[in-house]
């Protein structure tokens, strides 16, 4: 029975040696590159959260220097178009309207226009009134012609909420220009959307109109 014992361990070892050695191996043999892609994504989680980490404190940054400015400075418009340069994209919108209600007060109708211009396209939400309020520019200036046509080819942009909006500046806009077939069809058109209101105005349009496409 004792010299049975050895031969019994020296076949379990080889067994041992048959099947565990291998999968040993094989751990043994990927443990460097699953350490590499551990590392690599423990390394770009550092990396994504150390960027989100800079981009807020810059953007908390920028937005205490755009305060400063606006609370503080003596030549805000300057001040806003230099702080533009290093403005990050998220900011820009908010520094845009600002400079643009500064043009509108110093009646400076061309550089409105052309921050107006900019915004249009930064924000959904914003471009119904950068347009409606670069209309109301060009009509100030006298430029109807030109307030027409920027209405006319925005007009499918711009949201159903603005529809009434839209049609009154189109209709005086169109009555300006001389076109009258369309501004009156445009006043007809509010006037149906104005039932059970005060259409005593329209009236008078549409009847004018009428006696001048006539005469």
């Amino acid at each position: 029975m004792k010299d049975q014992v050895p031969q019994i361990l020296e076949q379990i070892e080889a067994e041992v040696d048959e099947t565990v050695h291998p999968l040993l191996e094989k751990i043994l043999n990927n443990i460097k590159p699953i350490a590499c892609t551990l590392g690599a994504i423990v390394l770009a989680v550092g990396i994504y959260s150390g960027v989100k980490y800079y981009q807020t404190q810059t953007l908390q940054k920028a937005k205490n220097e755009l305060g400063l400015i606006l609370v503080s400075s003596k030549n805000k418009g300057q001040d806003l178009e230099n702080f533009l340069n290093k403005a990050p994209d998220r900011l820009k919108p908010a520094v845009y309207i600002e400079l643009a209600k500064i043009y509108v007060a110093q009646k400076q109708e061309q550089k409105a226009l052309n921050v107006f211009k900019k915004l249009e396209n930064m924000d959904v939400d914003i471009y119904p009134i950068c347009i409606l309020t670069e209309v109301n520019l060009l009509i100030d200036k006298d430029r109807y012609k030109t307030a027409y046509q920027l209405l006319k080819s925005a007009e499918d942009k711009i949201p159903s909420d603005y529809k009434k909006e839209v049609l009154y500046k189109k209709a005086f806009l169109a009555e300006k220009v001389r076109d009258l077939k369309n501004a009156y069809a445009f006043y007809q058109k509010l006037k149906a959307l104005s039932q059970g209101e005060d259409t005593s105005y329209l009236d008078y349009k549409l009847k004018k109109i009428e006696e001048e496409m006539q005469g």
